[in-house]
């Protein structure tokens, strides 16, 4: 595969093997279903004391009513780091940056729209203006074999990144049950824990210098829709602990995009507004994602 730059042609391969039928086909037909059946569950959980209502979703009474929020919460936030990057000095202008990431980094579902103008990464750019932005998204692929692991493409990074940013782990719940976990004391191969941790541990090693920040995925309504087909699949929280607790030990800096309540398309507005299908953003979707990344990447800079 060949190395590029957002501003280079990108090849097919790289960006857009997947379509979204493929990827999630039912979803793309019952998305409507899929938030009905998600809303009646947060409902139902307000009048109960009981967590087994949550079955479904794994959501507790109290996430329940956090996820309703969300939209009031992504706006706040999106304000906010509107007012980061306006008032940025940090200067950027010798820094590359590397996205490695699943289809939401792939840009599916802005097809029609155009990928290379709306997805987050592009925001990102136009908001820091750094020398370089190279962009490996893959759709359908998560951090662990599982299913297609970014393991096998995390090489196609330039050896002179400064940055590296991996969003990725929504494919990983799909293909994941609990005997395929893992924990911080089975790192085996095959397991979430396991390749998570060889990932991370794999970039350290090729990358030294570069500063590596995994994001986790970010709370999405077609869970609840999933859970019904696979019955063995976990809740995304113990994915995103496990992100967190993988980068503990590694080193590596994780920001916890699942329990900011930014972008939880379980909240009706959130799926209007910036989701194409509850699992990947639309063009305000990736605006908000890459504004957001872009704020957060300039108070780390600036030491808060």
């Amino acid at each position: 595969d060949r190395l590029f730059t957002e501003e280079e042609e990108q090849p097919q391969s790289d960006i857009m093997d997947v379509k979204l039928e493929p990827i999630y086909p039912e979803i793309a037909a019952t998305i409507q279903q899929a938030y009905a059946v998600g809303s009646s569950i947060c409902e139902e959980a307000e009048s109960e004391s009981s967590v087994k209502v949550n079955d479904i979703t794994k959501k507790t009474p109290a996430q329940c009513q956090e996820t309703k929020t969300s939209y009031d919460n992504t706006k706040e936030i999106n304000n906010y780091d509107k007012q980061v990057i306006a008032a940025n000095t940090i200067d950027f202008s010798d820094t590359k940056i590397a996205f490695l990431g699943d289809s939401i980094t792939a840009g599916v579902g802005l097809e029609e729209i155009g990928v290379e103008e709306n997805v987050y990464t592009t925001v990102v750019k136009r908001a820091l203006n750094p020398e370089a932005v190279y962009r490996f998204g893959y759709g359908g692929y998560g951090m662990s074999y599982l299913g297609d692991s970014l393991l096998d493409k995390y090489e196609n990074i330039p050896f002179d990144t400064d940055i590296i940013f991996v969003l990725a782990g929504t494919n990983d719940v799909y293909d994941g049950s609990e005997d395929e976990m893992g924990s911080l004391n089975d790192l085996s191969t095959g397991t979430f824990f396991g390749d998570t941790y060889k990932l991370m541990t794999s970039l350290q090693i090729r990358y030294p210098e570069a500063e590596i920040i995994f994001l986790t995925p970010m709370s999405t309504i077609t869970n609840t829709w999933y859970q019904e087909m696979l019955p063995d699949m976990l809740p995304m929280e113990r994915y995103v602990n496990a992100i967190k607790a993988v980068g503990e030990k590694t080193g590596v800096t994780v920001w916890d995009l699942y329990n900011e309540n930014l972008l939880d398309s379980y909240n009706e507005n959130v799926m209007a507004e910036y989701s194409v299908d509850g699992v990947h953003p639309g063009v305000a979707g990736h605006r908000v994602l890459g504004e957001h990344i872009a704020s957060e990447l300039i108070r780390m800079k600036m030491g808060e």
